[in-house]
């Protein structure tokens, strides 16, 4: 690793180099059950917040998430840190400012004020592991299995 790479820090003017992505990502963690883009890559690197896959990740068994079926589609998730402390809330949305779970952080040192992830298709996942319609799929053809986080401007 050069000093350049151990000195780097996320800004905000860094994220306007993608839209789109080379590589998809997986964590290797089970219940991440979606890859990620190279510029969700990114932010979680520079911006040290593996955890926020954790987060993401760890909603998509609640009732709320799995069976919203507008949700299974697409969900938007937003950090917004406190300005005044190191306190954060993610926040899942099935539209704008239409919450549908809310996590309070208690500590982050996450370099931008706010930080906007889209998930999109974890239907692929559900149907994929429920078996369910599989009767539907020739066998030679390869199925999706897997949701797919990025940010907006790689949508």
């Amino acid at each position: 690793m050069t000093t350049e790479d151990t000195q780097k820090t996320l800004r905000e003017e860094d994220l306007r180099q993608f839209t789109g992505t080379e590589r998809y990502y997986k964590t290797g963690i089970p219940w991440h059950p979606f890859v990620y883009t190279d510029g969700v890559h990114y932010v979680v690197n520079y911006g040290e917040a593996f955890w926020m896959l954790d987060v993401i990740g760890s909603w998509q068994t609640d009732p709320k998430i799995k069976n919203d079926k507008m949700l299974q589609d697409m969900q938007f998730w937003t950090l917004e840190k406190d300005t005044r402390s190191s306190r954060a809330v993610m926040r899942c949305e099935r539209d704008k400012n239409k919450v549908v779970i809310e996590q309070k952080i208690s500590y982050t040192d996450f370099p931008l004020p706010s930080m906007r992830f889209y998930l999109a298709h974890m239907w692929c996942f559900w149907k994929a592991n429920s078996m369910e319609g599989m009767d539907d799929y020739d066998d030679d053809v390869i199925r999706p299995s897997t949701g797919v986080l990025l940010l907006p401007s790689e949508y």
